[in-house]
């Protein structure tokens, strides 16, 4: 065969490459050199991990030899990693052309927030995407069709923090804006209407939050100045104003000036101060108050003896704060052992979580509790129907199944899961954000809320597909 280098001809570089990456794979594209003689002419594309891209045709993992196409798709990468890439086109006698480079990172999950039956994820870059449950539109794609796979949430760029309520979903955005969507029967998008929506729509009046939460019937935010804003359902008195009236516009907390955190529960809400103390308001029918009481309260009360919390969470009737030396505890309802101390016993003032002395943060979901610890293992206590506690029990799927101390989260091995950062609990089924952007799941799966592919509930974490 004639050699086309030979006649002169030598391949150029080609030009335009670009990638779009995912949490696990990256497209490649590009413009052919020219000449790009149609018959014996291809293009090498190496990867190498980390910011210097191969040399050489020869150096890294081939990820392609292709021809005559300008594209090609890496797959299998792993998430929040960097890679570089080299395409190196060449001629039939491997006259290869200077290299034309590009050095990406996969996306990857920063968040993760467990609904009611779907769970959401904010991704690196700012977007959401949700899966499970989507009867009221909470996944936000445009659809009320419930999906297996992560589906995005539609027009959301800019997303810092994700919320995610029985039936509804909201997102944080970078401008101190936020914006939901899903269930609104109570008002609770926030968006001064009572339609549900499949799209996000914008809370009305919200530019300077800082943080958000959601739960059964209402959603509040932290706003900058240290002060807290709620809507939505209010019957109980949840929206901390001093009335038992709905809003479906944001109204101000009453007599809250300097809250660091605020977290919403199935019917109250609660609201960590600067000093280290804890308030809540709305139902109080099993003590998820705090203050030695049952008795309602349309604005906050003082949760007894809690000086030292640096976080807070809200079950559907219970309520938990971390404190600054690790150790957790929980009041309110305690009938599947979600306290934590030993007991089925419900109690209106904190009661310590037994066992656990390092834990770095929490979460309460409908009638269970976790936390991760310092190793970045995950424990849970309470209701294990489903598999929830995710410690690889046999599965119950009606009544009984309750640990009312911690146990450890396990992996499909039944090896605890390790790296954890985060963690989240829906109404029966529990996320954990891993050291790397990726998810693990467990518990209740009816409407696949665990994203692996199946509708099967697990006892066991199960790692979110693509993440």
């Amino acid at each position: 065969m004639l050699s086309l280098a030979g006649c002169g001809i030598t391949p150029g570089p080609v030009t335009g490459l670009g990638a779009v990456p995912t949490a696990t794979s990256a497209t490649l594209t590009w413009t052919k050199p020219v000449p790009w003689p149609a018959l014996a002419s291809g293009a090498v594309v190496r990867r190498v991990s980390g910011s210097v891209p191969p040399s050489g045709p020869t150096q890294g993992t081939l990820v392609a030899d292709v021809w005559p196409e300008a594209t090609v798709t890496d797959r299998g990468l792993a998430p929040l990693t960097t890679y570089s890439y080299a395409v190196f086109a060449y001629l039939d006698d491997n006259t290869f052309a200077p290299a034309a480079t590009l050095t990406i990172t996969t996306a990857g999950a920063t968040a993760i927030a467990a609904g009611g039956d779907h769970s959401c994820a904010l991704l690196t870059g700012g977007t959401v995407q949700c899966w499970g449950y989507n009867g009221n539109g909470q996944l936000g794609n445009g659809t009320f069709t419930s999906s297996l796979n992560r589906v995005k949430v539609t027009g959301i760029t800019t997303a810092i923090a994700i919320t995610a309520g029985r039936f509804h979903s909201c997102a944080l955005l970078s401008g101190g804006t936020v914006t939901c969507w899903g269930h609104n029967d109570n008002g609770q998008l926030g968006n001064g209407t009572y339609t549900n929506s499949s799209t996000p729509v914008t809370v009305t009046g919200i530019t300077t939050a800082t943080a958000i939460t959601a739960d059964f019937y209402h959603s509040c935010a932290l706003l900058s100045g240290g002060t807290v804003t709620c809507w939505g359902s209010n019957g109980d008195g949840q929206l901390g104003n001093g009335t038992y009236t709905a809003s479906s516009t944001p109204v101000p907390v009453t007599g809250i000036t300097t809250a660091t955190a605020v977290a919403a529960g199935g019917y109250h809400s609660c609201a960590l101060l600067s000093g280290g103390t804890v308030e809540c308001w709305g139902w109080n029918y099993s003590g998820q108050l705090g203050n030695g009481t049952t008795v309602n309260s349309s604005t906050p009360v003082t949760v007894t003896g809690i000086t030292t919390a640096v976080a807070i969470t809200a079950g559907r009737f219970h309520s938990c704060a971390l404190l600054s030396g690790g150790t957790v505890e929980c009041w309110g309802d305690n009938y599947s052992g979600q306290l934590g101390n030993g007991t089925t016993t419900s109690s209106s003032t904190p009661v310590t979580v037994t066992g656990i002395t390092s834990a770095t943060a929490i979460t309460a979901g409908d009638q269970h509790s976790c936390a991760v610890l310092s190793g970045g293992t995950v424990e849970c206590w309470g209701s294990n129907q489903f598999g929830g506690l995710g410690n690889g029990a046999n599965l119950v799927f009606s009544g009984g199944g309750v640990s009312s101390i911690p146990v450890t989260v396990v992996d499909p091995w039944f090896v605890a899961m390790t790296n954890a950062i985060a963690v989240t609990a829906g109404y029966q089924h529990s996320c954990a954000l891993l050291l790397g952007g990726t998810l693990r799941c467990w518990g209740y799966n009816y409407w696949g809320q665990l994203s692996n592919g199946t509708t099967y509930s697990s006892s066991v974490a199960q790692r979110v597909i693509g993440l």
